[in-house]
């Protein structure tokens, strides 16, 4: 009967060396911390503005969208229909400034103007994702007039906010900033909508990447919209 050494176990010195395991000192744990730690502080502003673009980007289509469905309306039903974009100074809570959108119906008036008739059924007051904001509609690109593109409507009837949270205001008779399409689905003005990753606070935009901004732009001829680098 053969012996346990005869049978190929291990000698005492090869299990000894099987038994060691390698290991790192306390200096080399420190460097290779620090290297990740290098790698990570690099690109996490990429990480940030690769999402901060996909957001712009998401923004754009979901806004286009909705123009696109109130070009259609207005066609469809033979009517003027606006989406508002309010800005700072709408009259609308503070957090409502840049960051929401909504279709309604309105009228032309004997001035030329426009003027709140209805909400568009089944719709809602929509925000915009994460941190994008429309901070404009301009009629040209490079347009330094803010808002020059947005076309205003009148008599803007919001009242509905007057919930729990908004109880202590009337919101109605409000003059907001606007792109109307007419009912042969021409747009009442040329205009850009500028949609930006950006910080709003109070109303106001306190943080600006202009290199990330998008432009929704409508024809005012065909009321085409597309967007835009």
């Amino acid at each position: 009967m053969k012996t346990r050494t005869e049978q190929g176990a291990p000698s005492g010195k090869r299990s000894n060396s099987l038994r060691r395991h390698p290991s790192f000192t306390l200096i080399e744990m420190v460097v290779v911390i620090g290297i990740m730690a290098l790698l990570l502080a690099i690109a996490a502003p990429i990480f940030q503005n690769m999402a901060g673009g996909q957001g712009v980007r998401s923004a754009a289509r979901l806004t286009c969208q909705k123009l696109k469905l109130a070009r259609a309306y207005a066609i469809n039903n033979r009517e003027y229909v606006a989406v508002l974009f309010p800005e700072k100074n709408s009259g609308l809570p503070t957090d409502y400034g840049y960051r929401y959108y909504r279709a309604c119906i309105v009228k032309n008036d004997t001035s030329g103007g426009y003027s709140f008739k209805r909400w568009v059924p089944g719709e809602g007051w929509t925000k915009l994702p994460g941190t994008v904001s429309a901070v404009d509609i301009n009629d040209m690109k490079s347009s330094g007039t803010t808002f020059s593109g947005a076309t205003d409507v009148s008599a803007v009837d919001c009242s509905s906010l007057n919930g729990a949270k908004y109880d202590n205001t009337t919101y109605s008779n409000l003059t907001l900033k606007a792109i109307v399409f007419k009912p042969t689905g021409v747009a009442a003005k040329k205009g850009y909508l500028v949609l930006a990753n950006d910080v709003v606070e109070g109303g106001s935009r306190v943080k600006n990447n202009t290199e990330k901004d998008l432009f929704v732009r409508v024809d005012q001829y065909t009321g085409r919209v597309t967007f835009e680098e």
